[in-house]
């Protein structure tokens, strides 16, 4: 005889049970939406301090110096 099986419910179903108004997940922490907008706005906000610091524009630098000598072989042309 074969026993019933019950339904093992998806993470979006524990997900809501677990935290109803929950709009977002970060990690196993589920966040408010308006959790989640001021984490997103404290990232930007970082964010565009570091890319406008000395530190930010050298990493910027690092990155350019990094792709040329794909774009050279690829595009020797443009480089002359």
């Amino acid at each position: 005889m074969i026993a019933p099986t019950t339904k093992i419910p998806s993470l979006p179903e524990r997900i809501a049970e677990a935290a109803p108004d929950a709009t977002h997940m970060a990690g196993r922490v589920p966040p408010t939406r308006e959790e989640a907008l001021a984490a997103n706005n404290a990232l930007k906000a970082a964010r565009a301090e570091f890319e406008s610091s000395p530190q930010g524009l050298a990493e910027r630098m690092r990155l350019v110096q990094k792709k040329m000598p794909a774009a050279r072989d690829q595009s020797p042309s443009l480089l002359n």
